[in-house]
């Protein structure tokens, strides 16, 4: 993990890993999720301005919910709702 700040927040969260396939795409390009507060708010703009929705949000249990998307010009981003209470729903 990269973090700025002194762990502080606003900061920039960052991890460096090998490239992977973003449901279905592998980028030729680095991995960039953005934090949002509002997956679903994120997800209904992104399909509201032109973008795809790659992966649907995915719960990270107690790191938050992340899905993967492409936007109106062709760049695959993720977004994640970061969440330390986050947790896959028994049934």
């Amino acid at each position: 993990m990269i973090e700025t700040a002194a762990g502080q927040e606003p900061g920039t969260r960052a991890a460096l890993q090998g490239r992977r396939e973003m449901g279905r795409e592998r980028p030729n390009a680095p991995e960039l999720t953005i934090a949002v507060s509002d997956i679903n708010a994120t997800v209904h703009a992104v399909t509201q301005n032109g973008g795809t929705v790659l992966m649907p949000p995915v719960v990270i249990p107690t790191v938050g919910t992340l899905c993967w998307f492409r936007d109106s010009e062709g760049n695959i981003l993720g977004a994640m709702q970061y969440d330390a209470n986050a947790s896959v729903a028994s049934n």
